[in-house]
């Protein structure tokens, strides 16, 4: 503690922050202000009058966009009701694809079953007639 308030004392000086004395700084401000509000109000009225411009040039703009959006939709409408239609009709002939699929791995596995049981039963008869003779 003691080590820590010698070192608080030696460093407060420069923790402190010095105002200027200037008597007339809050003079200078304001008429810097003045200033600042004469520059804005001859500028102003030109500003705006471009400003409006521009915004007027781009509510056209954002009209014709509307308008070719409004007009594009309703000529690819009927593309649009197509592609959905291919698009459902390309999801039941996958989903009949996998079912039948599935159909045919079952089949084939049934085949190799019956296959592998026919080949015992070969060798079970080929072996009886080998015995009988």
């Amino acid at each position: 503690p003691k080590q820590w308030l010698l070192e608080v004392e030696r460093v407060a000086p420069k923790l402190k922050i010095q105002m200027p004395s200037d008597s007339k700084e809050w003079r200078n401000h304001l008429q810097q202000t003045k200033g600042y509000k004469q520059v804005i109000e001859t500028h102003f009225p030109g500003t705006k009058a471009q400003l409006e411009k521009l915004s007027s040039n781009l509510a056209t703009a954002l009209e014709r966009i509307r308008s070719k959006e409004a007009f594009i939709n309703t000529q690819f409408d009927h593309r649009a009701l197509d592609y959905r239609q291919q698009q459902e009709e390309l999801a039941q002939v996958q989903t009949q694809y996998t079912e039948r699929n599935e159909c045919v791995s079952k089949l084939q596995e049934e085949l190799k079953d019956v296959s592998e049981e026919l080949e015992v039963v070969k060798a079970e008869m080929e072996e009886r007639s080998t015995t009988v003779t």
